[in-house]
C-alpha cells in the first residue's frame, strides 16, 4: 500500500496541519507538501523501537493550555496515517503518532521513507545566540 491509498479518504486532511518540519540545518518543509511528496513512497510497518531514543525534544517549556494541546492531538492522532522519515531516518512528520502508539503499548507503525530528501520549502537562517 502506498501512502496515496491511505489519504484517498474524504476525511484524510483531518490529520494535516499548516504546521513545519525544520532539521537541524534549517531546511524546513510544510507537512501539507511533505504529505503530496510521500504519496507514492511504499508504506512499511516498523518496529516503534526504532524511534525510542531520536534525539529531539519536545519544546523546552510548555504552558499548561501548550501541553494541553499536544496531548488532545496525541489522543486525535490517527495511526492508520505512516509518519514520515528522511533519506537518513529522521522524523518529518508523524510525533503525536508515535507518542500516541508507544501510549498504547504498538510494537509496530507505519512509515513512508524518502530515498533522497525533498527540496526545502525554505532554509531558516541560525540565530546568534551568544551576546556580543
Amino acid at each position: 500500500m502506498t501512502l496515496a491509498a491511505c489519504t484517498n479518504d474524504p476525511k484524510a486532511d483531518n490529520h494535516i496541519h499548516e504546521h513545519t518540519h525544520s532539521n537541524e540545518l534549517g531546511e524546513t518543509w510544510y507537512v501539507s507538501r511533505l504529505i503530496k511528496l510521500s504519496e507514492d513512497l511504499l508504506v512499511k510497518r516498523v518496529p516503534l523501537s526504532q524511534f525510542t531514543d531520536m534525539g529531539w525534544t519536545w519544546e523546552p517549556v510548555l504552558k499548561l493550555s501548550e501541553f494541553a494541546e499536544h496531548v488532545s492531538r496525541v489522543q486525535r492522532a490517527d495511526l492508520s496515517y505512516p509518519v514520515i522519515l528522511d533519506a537518513k531516518g529522521n522524523l518529518m512528520d508523524g510525533a503525536h503518532r508515535l507518542v500516541k502508539a508507544h501510549t498504547l503499548g504498538a510494537k509496530t507503525i507505519l512509515c513512508v521513507q524518502f530515498c533522497v530528501n525533498p527540496k526545502p520549502d525554505w532554509v531558516e537562517t541560525p540565530r546568534n545566540t551568544s551576546a556580543p
